[in-house]
């Protein structure tokens, strides 16, 4: 069985006349596609948005990955990655940063510090302030 993040690509600049059955056939030139998602723009003005493809197999997500990346669509270029698995415990470590002062910024979001403890909470708190 395949790891998700090996078959699920992130497809940034996908033009907003798209739609998700479109984005599916396209991708589907590079191998079986299982899923498409397109996610809308937060403003109307923006001419283009940014979807994940869900594919059955990592060859074909590989596959995809070479030949979509700068793929030319009308006036705009697909940028494609591997999507990187979301609100996972490893993950939590990258998200956060050093500033140039050499602290430790945290980047959690509120829900992720409303999932941790009280006194993770509050080492936290007393860490970054």
């Amino acid at each position: 069985m395949s790891n998700s993040s090996e078959t699920v690509l992130l497809v940034h600049g996908i033009p907003i006349d798209l739609d998700r059955i479109g984005l599916a056939n396209l991708f589907n030139r590079a191998g079986p596609v299982k899923h498409a998602r397109l996610i809308p723009p937060k403003n109307s003005s923006y001419t283009n948005t940014f979807g994940f493809v869900d594919f059955s197999s990592r060859t074909s997500a590989a596959t995809a990955l070479k030949m979509f990346n700068n793929f030319k669509i009308g006036t705009k270029y697909l940028n494609v990655s591997y999507a990187q698995p979301r609100n996972t415990h490893d993950n939590a470590l990258s998200r956060n940063s050093v500033c140039s002062n050499g602290r430790a910024v945290s980047r959690l979001s509120n829900h992720d510090l409303n999932q941790s403890s009280d006194s993770d909470k509050l080492s936290r708190k007393s860490s970054i302030g």
